[in-house]
């Protein structure tokens, strides 16, 4: 295995960009004990993110031992009510513990295939909300008409930002359809008209205003486990960081953030970021989660700006 030199004298890097290096690199870092180096301004968390997402775990020696297949009572419940798959208990579980989603809402799910969480949302938000799932992976169709899927790196910020403005001006525009009388007037009301520079009373719309920001992102994120602890920790740290700045971009003032953590060593790494953003930090362990996993979800709640 190679190693890597440093030069301490000169090294500008936290020593937590140079674990990273080591994993990119695909070497596998010693375990090091209370790592608390933050961000420095000149990192791209969303690059690291997507570098994360793309490695492959090793495929490991044959050992004539069966893999590990979850066939609990939770796979069996999933089947029996049509979920994709047992996660969709994890998050009814932590809707019955929070109550983080109420008819009407905007949610962005992340992460969504197989789509178990989007047959959830779609029945929490009723046929007035609207559901968005993000997937890099294709989600057959569910079948929901208040679901909306983009196949895409959710990373890339500029496609999601037109796809979610797409659902919003869609289905307002069928509302406005609706409530129309004969003259194209709306009922009780009067027609609202904007110029041709995209303003409305002389003020100019954004490109990402507030209106089309959602009222609650939910993650189950998570990059391929290698088997080595401190390594999948690690990674799970690094890609809640990215969504974190996703959720800066698509949801609203007081909206609410769930996040799938693999918690270890370097989890206050995270929580410090995210406790400058939301005002509540909720964490639990649903029931559906296996006892042997390290496996914990953050609900983010009160976003700050």
């Amino acid at each position: 295995m190679s190693t890597i030199k440093s030069t301490p004298k000169k090294l500008t890097r936290t020593r937590r960009h140079t674990k990273l290096d080591k994993i990119l690199a695909g070497e596998v870092p010693k375990k090091q004990k209370n790592i608390r180096t933050a961000r420095d301004s000149g990192s791209a968390p969303q690059k690291k993110a997507r570098d994360i997402l793309a490695m492959t775990p090793k495929k490991k020696k044959k050992t004539g031992k069966p893999q590990y297949i979850v066939r609990d009572d939770y796979f069996y419940e999933a089947k029996r009510l049509g979920y994709r798959a047992r996660s969709a208990f994890k998050l009814l579980d932590i809707q019955e513990k929070y109550n983080i989603i109420r008819t009407g809402m905007k949610v962005l799910d992340i992460a969504s295939a197989p789509g178990s969480w989007l047959q959830v949302l779609a029945k929490m938000v009723g046929p007035t909300g609207i559901i968005a799932g993000v997937d890099i992976q294709k989600i057959e169709g569910l079948g929901y008409q208040n679901v909306h899927v983009f196949q895409g790196d959710v990373f890339v910020t500029e496609p999601i930002i037109e796809f979610l403005k797409g659902i919003h001006d869609n289905k307002e525009t069928s509302q406005k359809r609706s409530n129309l009388n004969e003259e194209g007037v709306p009922k009780g009301g009067v027609q609202k008209k904007y110029d041709e520079g995209g303003t409305e009373g002389g003020v100019q719309r954004t490109i990402f205003s507030e209106v089309y920001k959602m009222d609650c992102i939910t993650s189950d994120i998570a990059a391929h486990t290698t088997g080595q602890t401190g390594v999948d920790q690690y990674r799970s740290v690094e890609l809640n960081l990215a969504i974190l700045d996703i959720a800066d971009i698509f949801l609203r003032k007081g909206g609410t953030l769930v996040l799938k953590v693999f918690v270890g060593e370097d989890i206050d790494d995270l929580i410090g970021p995210i406790k400058a953003r939301y005002t509540v930090l909720h964490k639990c362990k649903p029931k559906a989660c296996r006892e042997r996993s390290f496996e914990e979800y953050f609900v983010c709640q009160g976003k700050k700006d």
